[in-house]
């Protein structure tokens, strides 16, 4: 029998998590998890569009239209959009921690 990796404290949470999404966000944020790569992802990629349009399509096989995703998620471009960014943030926290840089914010105009 293969054991949960997660402490059950944080895997009931997550558990918890799932049981409140609707099926619409939970296939939304598995396609994400499943399809989006943030590498080489720079503002003003098209990639987001790409992403909503194919996520769009997978979920009309699932019988979810590109509609009732949104009426769930919002606009799908601007989550994969907001998903790439996410994604590219993490991987670039983990590449720094690897290597033992330390990241710095720069204040904002």
């Amino acid at each position: 029998m293969q054991r949960n990796k997660w402490p059950p404290r944080v895997f009931a949470h997550h558990a918890q998590e799932d049981a409140m999404q609707s099926k619409e966000e939970h296939f939304v944020e598995k396609w994400i998890a499943n399809n989006v790569k943030p590498e080489g992802y720079e503002e003003g990629d098209d990639r987001a569009s790409r992403y909503a349009e194919a996520c769009a399509k997978d979920a009309e096989s699932e019988g979810l239209s590109r509609s009732q995703l949104e009426a769930e998620v919002g606009d799908l471009t601007d989550r994969m959009e907001r998903a790439l960014e996410t994604e590219t943030e993490q991987t670039m926290m983990e590449e720094d921690e690897r290597s033992g840089a330390r990241s710095v914010e720069m204040p904002k105009d």
